[in-house]
């Protein structure tokens, strides 16, 4: 009988912290909706997310701009530069091919 009143007691006690527990949800709700800072999980989800598209967005908008700063401003230097690249581009070829036989051989 003992164990039956602290039970009776424990569940009153519970009951009382959770009617307080909702008063006081109910009360930051209202203090929240006054201030307009009420948002949804999903409302804040779609937001990241869109945030981080545009973070992307930007970022490939940075590369490509990087790759027009790096050209030279004048068309005759940019078509030495291309000649130059094109060059060291065959001469990293022959090496690989060269790597590649002494590798094989």
């Amino acid at each position: 009988q003992q164990k039956a009143r602290e039970w009776m007691r424990n569940a009153q006690v519970i009951a009382h912290k959770s009617e307080e527990y909702e008063q006081r949800l109910e009360e930051l709700g209202r203090e929240r909706r006054k201030r307009g800072e009420l948002h949804e999980y999903r409302e804040l989800k779609n937001l990241d997310d869109r945030v981080n598209d545009l973070r992307k967005d930007v970022d490939d908008k940075q590369r490509a701009l990087e790759g027009y700063s790096a050209l030279p401003p004048d068309i005759s230097l940019a078509y030495l530069k291309l000649e130059e690249a094109k060059q060291a581009l065959d001469q990293l070829r022959i090496d690989c091919e060269d790597a590649v036989a002494a590798a094989f051989n």
